[in-house]
């Protein structure tokens, strides 16, 4: 018994898909209930598996070097699962359990282990060790039983990881639609229009609209009636994961996947020099972008120096004369912008489809940026130099943050759980910035800074 209780009150992370250091990947974190000591390897083996599954599953495939996928054995004193309907109660560490409409879990408890165990995570996976299908999420937690489990987790991760909605109706055919949502594979009037709808782009002339559920449209991105257990909410296609529970995701919930993973991925890795004061003279300076995965992603480069495009080759290296560009003593600016402009086979017959086509918010371009300094040696500023440095403030209901990057940051608040509250998105700056986040609830929060390849964070308390 002592043994049981000290491996499930410290257990700690096992990473089986090692692509990079947490804080700059996504991290997803696999979690069994129901297992007892004797069991472990096989939820290993489970783990495994379901990590070489949706390796093989687009788009996480193709973006598999922009994850970390971590492992956590957790030890429960009896096997299986709380069966209420007949009457079966055992212990496990979750305190999972299948009911008439499916499992159930303490989802606060894997989030507390998960965050102890890694700091911040991007979702919790859940294997049930009991043998019937099925499965559900909770915010970013999602859990299942050992039938199946590799198409339910494809579904669910889509719940748990990039929000997305279920594209089916529910047992009732209740047909009243909420007044809005929020999921970015669903929608519903007036939004609804082809020139208004979230997947607008996707749309093609000629297309029924609204657009049957006929087999005969399943290729087509429109407007099929049924989606988040109602009739009047609309999803994009007839075909998708997150309608079957099988198949592959719809053009549209591939997108959001991937929009999701470069909102905390930046496809400059490892640049050499880090973005930072350059001094010069007049001996020749190489740059390169350390760009993630070059043979599965297609990036367009682009140089710039003081704005002006250098070269259309798709390089990822450049090496700069000053004497060749008349530098003089004066300070210049060179620029590169990253663009990913993969794609991938959606249908046999096709060309290859973008993985992207909606972005707003231009997630699929980095950029970084080296001002040339003119001196014999200039000395590079960091963080850690900087005054102040890293001061976290708490005023009233609101967060606030003052540093100096001296280069690109990205910003963001998480609550004690390590889950996203506030994301403020990313920039640059050689210069103190003061930022505030919007007013919180009452409680302890994160906040996490990104400088260059260094990673700060630093604790706010908020009382209302």
């Amino acid at each position: 018994m002592i043994v049981l209780i000290f491996l499930v009150n410290f257990c700690f992370a096992i990473k089986i898909a090692d692509n990079g250091p947490n804080f700059a990947r996504i991290n997803f974190v696999i979690m069994g209930d129901g297992f007892t000591l004797d069991e472990q390897s096989k939820f290993d083996s489970l783990a495994n598996l379901l990590k070489e599954s949706l390796f093989s599953f687009t788009p996480y495939k193709q973006y598999q070097k922009f994850i970390n996928i971590h492992r956590i054995n957790l030890v429960s004193e009896e096997s299986g699962t709380d069966i209420p309907s007949e009457g079966n109660y055992i212990s496990t560490v979750l305190n999972s359990y299948r009911g008439t409409y499916g499992y159930g879990i303490r989802e606060d408890i894997a989030e507390g282990i998960a965050t102890d165990s890694i700091g911040s995570w991007d979702a919790v996976i859940i294997i049930i060790n009991y043998h019937q299908d099925g499965g559900a999420t909770r915010d970013k937690v999602c859990f299942f039983g050992i039938d199946d489990y590799s198409n339910t987790c494809r579904h669910e991760i889509g719940h748990a990881f990039a929000n997305l909605a279920d594209e089916y109706v529910g047992f009732t055919l209740d047909t009243n639609p909420p007044p809005y949502v929020v999921e970015p594979n669903v929608a519903v009037p007036p939004d609804t229009t082809p020139e208004t709808i979230k997947w607008a782009k996707w749309v093609t002339g000629g297309v029924l609209w609204p657009t049957p559920n006929e087999g005969i449209y399943s290729w087509q991105v429109g407007l099929f009636d049924g989606a988040r257990y109602t009739y009047g909410v609309y999803r994009p296609e007839f075909f998708c994961i997150m309608q079957t529970g099988g198949g592959a995701y719809c053009r549209i919930c591939t997108e959001a996947i991937v929009l999701k993973i470069k909102d905390k991925v930046n496809t400059i890795d490892s640049p050499n020099p880090p973005s930072c004061n350059v001094g010069y003279t007049t001996e020749p300076l190489e740059f390169s972008l350390g760009l993630l995965d070059t043979e599965n992603i297609h990036y367009i480069v682009r140089w710039y120096l003081d704005d002006s495009l250098l070269t259309d080759e798709q390089a990822h290296t450049i090496t700069i004369v000053p004497t060749s560009f008349n530098f003089g003593t004066n300070n210049h600016t060179l620029k590169a912008i990253v663009k990913d402009s993969s794609t991938y086979w959606y249908h046999p017959g096709w060309d290859t489809v973008p993985f992207v086509k909606n972005d707003p918010r231009n997630l699929m371009q980095d950029t970084i940026v080296w001002p040339l300094i003119y001196g014999i040696a200039v000395e590079k500023a960091t963080l850690a130099q900087a005054q102040p440095l890293f001061n976290v403030f708490s005023t009233g209901n609101a967060v606030g943050i003052r540093f100096n990057p001296q280069g690109t940051f990205r910003l963001s608040v998480h609550d004690i759980r390590g889950r996203l509250v506030d994301n403020m998105g990313s920039g640059f700056s050689r210069v103190t910035v003061q930022k505030q986040f919007r007013p919180l609830a009452s409680g302890v929060y994160i906040v996490r800074l990104i400088a260059g390849s260094r990673v700060y964070s630093g604790k706010a308390v908020v009382l209302r």
